[in-house]
């Protein structure tokens, strides 16, 4: 476990209640901009997806289809609950270079690039763990790649930079902020991230990248063509290569590279069953830091990481039915810790179907298999017994939407039931009402029990580690209380409210014996609450301003000795982002961009910061674009954990170019 410096001279921002006094000016100039204006009606432009940020206007915006929170296409505007949703074009335009980065600009969401190449995004609050794969932190958050789960099943949380997805062909990031695990399984108890890329009719042709600042570079290239009568496909390539951090810990080189390639295939007449087949391969190799148990000092390591997702579908013709499988692999050789080998398969069918032209329901059934191989490097640091381990999980669900004749309500009920090998049968329920009567107006209440599986560790780390699993270690639970309301205040403004209140039981915890090693047990339980603001605001056509602010709080306690478990310690009080995309011509983008982090725990003042990027876009003809731009322009240096992580200000510029582009115009 690390240990954490004390206050640091970093760049200090207001105090949480100038942060909050700046929140309520922002959201007041929304309401206030928002006077009484004609009507708009949206202009014909087809899938609203496969628009510019500013080409839509706000109702267009409102009107985006998403399928995250019913797993069926819905508007934006008709979704009953704390549903986010970040356009590909705003990601293009943010300058972020990874989906974990651009969740930065999700209301509710932390995220914390602490060291070289972990990342933690947590969603609503939830911080520290025991977890050693991932270091410190544990997410609780579902991530979901076109349909394939990537949460790791060692610990409760995702390998951030092995995600390696081309921002290029993500068509848009559905976020559902807070628990989500009825539809989409366990593991949700925070949030899901659904990643969605653009369909491979979408990415015809050629296409060619790169970008490079102080830091980092990646180069990729994309070429989509045609098969059969209907049949569409895109291969591609990429490469990222990251330096090590400005101020390296103990010296030792932290650079990493992920070369990544793959397919997509997509095919089926209108009217007939579609069908869709992809995957993905990656290599990548990570400059680590090693302990030597025997020397007790630290160590140069170079870890080496392979895997693979292979997914294919098929939905009926009339979009009610979808069966799914997917294959999810992964091997690492992780020097002086454990070597890891995972494989894990997947299968599901869902289906939706109308009881009555008010009723509506839909229904599934899922089975995964994992099959793991963990083989500790030093059996007095980590070590798994029994190191080869099967999993087998079955999950039954079903949704009910009732919406309430004669009235503008609607009514949710529904159940998932699993069933692991690592825990029995676990109920998931959830209900909410709502209120939809038109004219962009929807505002919900709701509540959902969701569970976090054991993972690997907790179940399976043997008495020979320095943390020792339990494997009577239960499944841990959240219960969540929800209240908003989302909004078109006019053609000029949209503003979106969450609140929250989660009760925790049979949380991670542990109790440290006379050999100094943590046995963990479920003896922690919390409580947290805390305010979600989101706000859409266009002045002109050409001018697009989108901000969130959140507040945060929470107890959490040990049980075993009725301490604090100090997860409230790692995790803002309040954030805030101001984000301005404006189209200074045609052919010229200028983009800004502010993150404001504020009030954590004693431990953790250090990452207390703003941020300020710009950048700046050039498109002199349809086949190019050119950009530039700065990320933490505000400071030379910038640390988001500690003292020895800290990084350079970015100055990059980069190119993507789409040969033909201009003929297909």
């Amino acid at each position: 476990m690390q240990s954490f410096p004390s206050h640091s001279q970093l760049n200090r921002i207001p105090s949480p209640s100038s942060i909050l006094t700046l929140a309520v000016l922002l959201f007041t100039g929304l309401i206030w901009s928002s006077a009484p204006a004609h009507a708009h009606t949206p202009s014909s432009t087809g899938d609203l997806n496969d628009l510019d940020l500013l080409d839509m206007n706000l109702e267009e915006l409102m009107d985006i289809e998403v399928t995250i929170a019913s797993r069926t296409p819905q508007k934006l505007s008709d979704v009953p609950g704390a549903v986010y949703v970040l356009t590909g074009d705003e990601i293009r335009r943010s300058g972020h270079t990874s989906v974990q980065e651009a969740l930065r600009m999700v209301p509710g969401f932390y995220v914390s690039h602490w060291t070289n190449n972990v990342w933690d995004v947590t969603s609503r609050g939830f911080g520290t763990g025991t977890a050693f794969s991932n270091l410190q932190f544990l997410n609780q958050l579902l991530v979901i790649i076109d349909g394939v789960v990537v949460y790791t099943p060692l610990y409760a949380g995702t390998w951030w930079p092995l995600q390696d997805i081309d921002l290029n062909d993500v068509d848009r990031v559905e976020i559902i902020r807070g628990p989500g695990g009825i539809l989409w399984g366990s593991n949700a108890v925070h949030g899901i991230v659904h990643i969605i890329t653009k369909s491979a009719s979408d990415t015809q042709g050629s296409h060619i990248y790169s970008r490079g600042s102080n830091d980092e570079w990646q180069a990729g290239a994309r070429y989509g063509g045609e098969f059969g009568e209907t049949g569409r496909y895109r291969t591609f390539y990429r490469h990222f290569n990251a330096d090590g951090p400005h101020r390296e810990f103990g010296g030792f080189d932290q650079d990493w590279y992920i070369s990544s390639t793959g397919f997509r295939l997509d095919w089926g007449a209108e009217g007939e069953a579609q069908k869709q087949v992809w995957a993905r391969a990656y290599d990548a190799r990570f400059h680590e830091i090693g302990f030597d148990l025997v020397s007790f000092t630290s160590v140069p390591t170079v870890d080496d990481k392979q895997g693979f997702q292979l997914y294919g579908s098929t939905t009926d013709a009339d979009g009610n039915g979808t069966l799914a499988g997917w294959i999810n692999y992964d091997k690492q050789d992780r020097k002086t810790e454990v070597d890891i080998e995972i494989v894990s398969l997947d299968l599901e069918y869902k289906r939706s179907f109308e009881l009555s032209d008010n009723n509506t329901v839909t229904a599934g059934l899922g089975y995964r298999n994992i099959r793991s191989n963990l083989k500790g490097e030093d059996d007095f640091f980590e070590d798994y017994s029994p190191r080869n381990e099967v999993q087998s999980i079955y999950r039954v669900f079903a949704v009910n939407t009732w919406m309430i004749p004669d009235s503008d309500f609607s009514f949710v009920l529904g159940l998932q039931g699993e069933h692991s090998t690592f825990s029995r049968w676990e109920a998931q329920p959830t209900a909410r009402l709502s209120w939809n009567p038109g004219n962009g107006w929807s505002s919900w209440a709701s509540y959902t029990q969701s569970k976090r599986t054991p993972s690997l560790e907790e179940k399976t780390l043997s008495q020979n580690s320095a943390i020792v699993g339990n494997p009577n270690f239960k499944p841990e639970d959240a219960k969540a209380y929800e209240l908003g309301v989302r909004t078109q205040l006019s053609d000029k403004a949209i503003l979106d409210l969450a609140t929250f209140f989660n009760v925790y039981d049979d949380l991670s915890a542990g109790t440290v014996n006379g050999f100094g090693q943590l046995i963990l047990d479920n003896k922690g339980e919390g409580e947290s609450y805390g305010v979600e603001l989101a706000g859409d605001f266009k002045p002109s056509d050409d001018w697009n301003i989108r901000s969130g602010y959140t507040m945060f709080g929470g107890t959490y306690t040990d049980q075993n000795d009725g301490s604090s478990l100090g997860t409230e310690q790692y995790h803002p009080r309040h954030q805030l982002n101001i984000r301005s995309y404006y189209d200074v011509c045609e052919e010229v983008e200028f983009d800004v961009a502010a993150y404001f982090v504020e009030d954590f725990g004693d431990a953790f003042k250090v990452a207390e910061r703003w941020r300020l990027d710009v950048r700046i876009g050039y498109q002199p003809c349809d086949d190019l674009e050119l950009y530039v731009g700065s990320q933490q322009l505000n400071s030379a240096t910038e640390s988001e954990f500690d003292g020895f992580d800290s990084r350079r200000r970015q100055f990059y510029f980069g190119m993507s170019w789409t040969p033909g582009a201009s003929d297909a115009e």
